[in-house]
């Protein structure tokens, strides 16, 4: 079972199509073929498609073998073209290769025919693999630029210079502008790049020198581990300040080496955050009021009906007694138990 291989042959020799079909059957393949001699008729055989090779003379009546590479080119780039002709010299087969045609054979020595059709197909899928490869690749790059750039979080590469055994800014996108003129620091792009890292983080951090430190060894232990590392801290300047979180990521390639940081604004969020503990340690405070004016009123409750009884009590006495100084002393417990009573209520 052969290859199959549909081929558009450029000439005005039937017989010179039919010998070339013989060598690509004997070479493997199972060609279906169609056959053009003017100008108009490739362009025609060229607009529904479907070739996988054309193979061309390159001296015929109507039109040469470089107007039909021309036209070709034009309408089907990617399409491998070969020159087969008896008349081709060396001087017009190289003017063909720079044109543009993937190969030139004689048609007295056909040895390598099958061979250089082979190749042909072959360089072609190559080709069309890279392009497609290629395409993708731009497709992909375009997709993370355009991320890069509208991504709310500040993102900022820092890349390692092994002869100066230092790390410098390489990259920063547009919210990283933006995050340092928020701190009226207004550092333009051209200014950031190549900076030093102990530089920016102390432009960025203001007067903690320990924070300072800190973020700055966060940063050499994820380059030695190789780990993500992520932390709180406060970028501040004398105009203003800002809570953030950074996430230090580290990628290693055979030639480089880079940290990104992935910035985010959590300012509002911290915000948030005290006003919801602000607003839970009022809540709590309220609660624990309630709580003791409950316990408050049971007291009072209880402490009432004390003193009902009390006062029950001293007015039967009062009420009862014959003795005037008992009766004097039942009237003196009458009047603090109301007025026990009074501040109860």
């Amino acid at each position: 079972m052969g290859t199959p291989i549909h081929v558009l042959f450029i000439g005005d020799s039937e017989e010179d199509m039919r010998m070339l079909v013989r060598h690509l059957r004997q070479g493997g393949y199972v060609p279906t073929s169609e056959r053009v001699n003017t100008a108009d008729g490739l362009r025609a055989a060229l607009h529904p498609g479907g070739f996988e090779m054309i193979i061309s003379d390159f001296t015929m009546p109507r039109f040469s073998g470089l107007e039909a590479l021309a036209i070709t080119l034009q309408l089907t780039p990617d399409l491998p073209f070969l020159v087969v002709s008896g008349t081709v010299g060396e001087e017009v087969a190289v003017e063909s290769i720079r044109a543009g045609a993937a190969d030139y054979l004689m048609k007295q020595n056909l040895i390598r025919f099958v061979p250089a059709v082979a190749r042909a197909l072959r360089d072609t899928t190559e080709r069309k693999t890279t392009l497609r490869a290629e395409t993708v690749l731009r497709e992909q790059r375009s997709l993370l630029g355009m991320i890069y750039d509208n991504t709310s979080d500040a993102v900022v590469l820092y890349t390692w210079f092994p002869r100066e055994a230092v790390w410098r800014l390489t990259t920063v996108n547009r919210a990283t502008l933006l995050m340092t003129r928020s701190l009226g620091l207004d550092q333009a792009e051209t200014t950031l790049i190549g900076k030093q890292l102990e530089a920016v983080v102390r432009d960025l951090v203001g007067r903690d020198h320990a924070e300072s430190e800190s973020i700055l060894q966060d940063f050499y232990q994820a380059a030695e581990s190789g780990k993500t590392r992520t932390r709180e801290t406060r970028f501040a300047s004398e105009e203003s300040s800002l809570s953030i979180e950074m996430s230090l990521i580290p990628f290693f390639g055979p030639d480089a080496r880079h940290i990104l940081a992935v910035i985010r604004d959590i300012t509002s969020r911290k915000s948030a955050e005290a006003s919801q503990r602000a607003l839970e340690a009022r809540l709590a405070q309220s609660r624990k009021m309630e709580a003791l004016g409950q316990l408050a009123g049971g007291v009072a409750h209880d402490f009432n009906n004390i003193l009902t009884g009390i006062l029950g009590f001293a007015e039967v006495i009062r009420r009862s007694t014959p003795d005037a100084a008992v009766a004097g002393f039942s009237g003196e417990i009458i009047q603090a138990a109301q007025r026990a009573r009074d501040l109860v209520r």
